[in-house]
């Protein structure tokens, strides 16, 4: 897309209500303009957030929020031991619904321009929150799709660096998955 997209695009977008060449079409253009990505994050937010006061899951997808926020602030910026899965392992994940990963494999190093995020679907019509921190837990990227396979915007992540990552999915019927917190380590340029 050469042009910016109109508000009922982003919306119908965030919605996962396009066709599957108006969806590339506009990821492509998302991948290259931070002023529609902020916009279809917003409107993915908005969404998401009217969804839970109508569901009531608001709870649960805030303790887990809050458990990855607290590892995240916890963790020492030279920490290269391992990452406890806390939306499985602490109390916030009694009940939780599992995401399966898929990549990155956290045991190689990745060229920091060939990232691609990808996951099993939990459910038709999930949406998918993808959130990706540096290794002291500052924030990096994060998108919304509908899609399992993400591939960030190029120059996103520096070389041999450490990332933390997690998928949350807002299923259909107002529950919660997560694929808990995740590393990667990017190799040489």
């Amino acid at each position: 897309m050469n042009m910016h997209p109109d508000t009922v695009n982003i919306a119908a977008y965030v919605e996962g209500r396009l066709s599957d060449a108006e969806q590339v079409s506009l990821e492509a253009h998302l991948a290259g303009c931070a002023e529609c990505r902020d916009l279809a994050t917003g409107a993915a937010t908005l969404l998401r957030g009217e969804a839970r006061r109508h569901r009531w899951v608001a709870g649960g997808a805030a303790i887990a929020a809050a458990a990855v926020i607290v590892l995240l602030v916890s963790l020492p910026a030279g920490d290269s031991g391992p990452v406890p899965d806390v939306m499985r392992d602490g109390p916030a994940a009694e009940g939780m619904a599992a995401v399966t990963v898929v990549g990155p494999d956290a045991g190689q190093p990745v060229h920091p321009d060939s990232v691609v995020f990808a996951w099993r679907s939990v459910a038709s019509e999930a949406l998918y929150q993808l959130s990706v921190t540096d290794g002291a837990g500052g924030a990096v990227w994060e998108t919304m799709t509908a899609e399992t396979t993400v591939l960030p915007p190029a120059g996103t992540f520096e070389s041999d660096r450490r990332y933390l990552w997690y998928v949350d999915a807002q299923l259909p019927d107002g529950n919660v998955a997560s694929t808990g917190l995740k590393e990667f380590r990017t190799g040489t340029r």
